[in-house]
């Protein structure tokens, strides 16, 4: 298991994006820059995305979509959905060389019990999430440049 543990996470700026294709798949472009706090046992974390980023957000296979009643991406529930582009943000740059896969899939975890998931759905997501995403480690899909998207220890 992870040693780390999210405590908290703060949505600075708002999150918008776009709906959009991209290849025949669903993707988010964030239309103006987003920011986001993390609290963890290691410190504070400031992840900061500049408008015309891509994302597909939450990579839920849709079997678990409707088994967990979750969406890849919620508009009632940003911050869920803040945490699942961090989770694909930190897949894509394979953990900014500050956590690995284990880290990531733990942060998502506390995120989405911050969000309001139990412990149990919240684990059984990034299961499904850990699914999708199997074979994307290091993959930036979508062309994301480096510099459209920062991660950062505040604290």
């Amino acid at each position: 298991m992870s040693g780390i543990i999210l405590q908290s996470a703060e949505i600075l700026e708002p999150l918008q994006v776009a709906i959009s294709k991209y290849r025949g798949e669903t993707v988010y472009p964030f239309e103006r820059d987003f920011a986001m706090l993390m609290y963890t046992n290691r410190g504070e974390y400031l992840w900061k995305v500049l408008e015309g980023y891509v994302s597909n957000c939450g990579s839920i296979p849709w079997v678990g979509q409707k088994l967990l009643r979750v969406k890849s991406f919620d508009p009632k529930k940003p911050l869920q959905n803040a945490i699942f582009f961090f989770h694909d943000d930190l897949y894509q740059k394979k953990g900014y060389d500050i956590f690995d896969r284990e880290d990531s899939d733990s942060l998502c975890r506390g995120g989405l019990r911050e969000a309001g998931y139990s412990r149990f759905q919240a684990s059984t997501i990034d299961f499904c999430l850990m699914v999708g995403a199997w074979g994307h480690w290091g993959d930036n899909a979508y062309g994301n440049f480096d510099f459209l998207s920062k991660l950062e220890k505040v604290g």
